[in-house]
């Protein structure tokens, strides 16, 4: 990533990537591809061969971000009917879903103060080996 932050040119390929860096054209490939799904670098050029960051870097890892805790949300939303309410598993998916604000924006990077997670950890009761819930709601 260094390299692709401080690079001037239009696009780098895998080969010129690999031997600045001195890795295999695998490690390249691999951590490129890992990088375009992060949202740090994108595809440039003919047969989109080239990778490149945009000026703005942060705008395209931060959206890609937001699809992922969105994607996360949405998962946790729809797991939670279909867990025992009570159990390990549902209080698990509970936070999970309870880590956005009421308002279910994952535009906030934090917890509402009345999540369950944001009272977690807040609290000062200790918490049940394992778990990730106060013991009070057990």
């Amino acid at each position: 990533m260094g390299y692709l932050l401080v690079d001037e040119s239009e696009g780098v390929s895998p080969s010129e990537l690999a031997e600045q860096l001195g890795v295999s054209a695998g490690s390249v490939s691999g951590y490129t591809r890992a990088l375009v799904e992060r949202g740090f670098v994108r595809r440039a050029g003919e047969r989109s061969h080239y990778s490149v960051m945009d000026e703005d870097v942060w705008a395209g890892f931060l959206a890609a971000e937001q699809q992922y805790l969105a994607s996360r949300l949405t998962l946790a939303e729809q797991t939670l009917p279909h867990v025992t309410e009570g159990t390990r598993a549902w209080h698990r998916v509970r936070n999970m879903r309870d880590y956005w604000p009421p308002d279910r924006s994952v535009s906030s990077r934090s917890p509402s103060p009345s999540t369950p997670v944001a009272a977690m950890a807040s609290s000062t009761t200790a918490a049940s080996p394992g778990s990730h819930c106060r013991s009070s709601e057990w």
